[in-house]
This record gives structure tokens, sequence and C-alpha cells, in this order.
């Protein structure tokens, strides 16, 4: 019984590589900032998937993360320089909380706006009716 048995490992294969895929494109999909922010209210607000976009939130208390990690104000150009070679919308938004202060908005708009970056948008909810 000198058999020679050949198993094919290449389904098993192309199966791994597929769900490698999948969960690397699906982990951006649930990005969570590490602080909580409340979007202020518009009457139209563009409901757009978040994917191929770099996300940059302002708590209220003037902190940053990108792309849900948090950082410091000086590193937000470098991050989002970095961030913008491996997306092809070339798009940010920003997620200011309401209550955080206009200045610091305006602050990160000007310095994305410095880099070249001219598609920004700020998020905003659906008034509660």
């Amino acid at each position: 019984m000198n058999e020679n048995i050949k198993i094919n490992i290449t389904p098993l294969i192309d199966i791994c590589i597929s769900l490698l895929i999948v969960f690397m494109a699906g982990g951006k999909l649930f990005i969570e900032p590490p602080f909580r922010v409340s979007l202020p209210e518009a009457v139209i607000n563009e409901e757009k998937e978040e994917t191929g976009k770099i996300i940059v939130y302002i708590s209220k208390d003037g902190k940053f993360a990108v792309d849900g990690l948090e950082v410091k104000f000086e590193d937000i150009a470098f991050i989002v320089q970095k961030k913008l070679l491996l997306i092809s919308s070339g798009l940010v938004v920003i997620k200011a909380d309401k209550e955080a202060r206009v200045k610091i908005l305006v602050k990160v708009m000007n310095l994305l706006k410095s880099l070249s970056i001219n598609k920004v948008t700020i998020a905003t909810d659906i008034p509660k009716k």
C-alpha cells in the first residue's frame, strides 16, 4: 500500500486570502474615535459611505483624532498626508463636536487647506423631528 496521495490545498489558500481581504477592508468601517463626538444638526445632510475617506475628529474639549487614532494637533498634517497616499478620493471629513470651538475647527480647516486638500466636508446629523 504505497499510494501517492496528493491533497490539493489551492481552494483552502483562496478562501484564506479572500477572508483576509474582507477583514482588512471591513476593519476600516468600524473605527471608533477615542472620544465621543456629538455632531451638529443640519437641514441638508448628505449620506455617504465612509470608505476611502480620512476622518478627522474634534472633541468639545479640543482633542483630535485621525481615523480613530488620538493625535496632537501638530501631528495631524503628517498623518493626513501619509493617509492621502493610500486613498484615491482625497476626501477629508471633519467630525467636530457641536460644542467644539469654531476657532479650533477653522484652525484644522486652514491646516488641511495648507496641504492643498480641496475635498473637505464637515459631518452633521439630521435634525430630529
